[in-house]
């Protein structure tokens, strides 16, 4: 059996998926983006980030399983050239792959900045549990939070792709490089950068569990006081 035949199920997932779970996402996202009693609180405005980057990460499933359907031999003669670094020749529609690298810088970026929001809004859930002084700070310091998310989810992703060069000798040849192939999105690049990228969302997440149970430990505290 073909490599094409065993992912074509997941990518037929990858594909109806989009259009059954974005709208109703949308729906709830255009309730907490209009309604005044949730655009005051930050911590919404958290949310709305997360769960529009959520629906952005749908489509890029999208396009992957589309990717994995169209994939021929033409689109293989395309990632030839581009791992030798070679120039596409004329005549030759490479647009899926280029496509391809501007998904997966994406891609990569939500896997960052997700759980990176996702922290942020736990540490909002406590701050406001303990009632501590400093609101406005902390306020400032979330909202440079959430740029920083924004900027990690998909610019700094394109930067290391088409502009960072970790090499010694100046050349044009891209290290870091993020990109499409038949079974999904790939990482191409130094080793300890893949590993950073790799542990950074696991240790937010278990940031998330710590604050969160640090909030159980602060109700639980509060109710055995009143």
């Amino acid at each position: 059996m073909k490599i094409k035949d065993l992912v074509k199920p997941m990518a037929i997932f990858k594909i109806v998926s989009a259009p059954l779970f974005i709208p109703p996402y949308l729906l709830l996202l255009w309730v907490f983006a209009t309604k005044q009693e949730f655009r005051n609180f930050l911590a919404y405005k958290i949310i709305l980030s997360i769960g529009v980057m959520d629906c952005l990460f749908l489509l890029q499933n999208l396009y992957a399983g589309i990717f994995t359907l169209i994939y021929s031999k033409q689109t293989v003669i395309c990632l030839l050239y581009k791992q030798d670094y070679l120039r596409y020749p004329e005549g030759l529609d490479c647009s899926s792959v280029k496509i391809g690298e501007v998904m997966s810088c994406m891609r990569s970026g939500y896997l960052q900045a997700a759980p990176f929001l996702s922290f942020l809004l736990a540490l909002n859930r406590l701050h406001i549990m303990l009632n501590v002084r400093g609101e406005a700070a902390f306020d400032v310091l979330c909202k440079a939070g959430l740029v920083v998310g924004w900027f990690i989810s998909f610019p700094l992703m394109l930067i290391l792709q088409y502009f960072v060069n970790t090499r010694d000798d100046a050349n044009e040849i891209r290290d870091i490089v993020f990109d499409m192939h038949l079974n999904g999105y790939t990482y191409d690049g130094p080793p300890i950068f893949g590993q950073l990228m790799g542990y950074f969302g696991p240790a937010m997440e278990s940031g998330v569990l710590a604050l969160t149970l640090a909030v159980v430990g602060v109700i639980i505290i509060q109710v055995q006081l009143t």
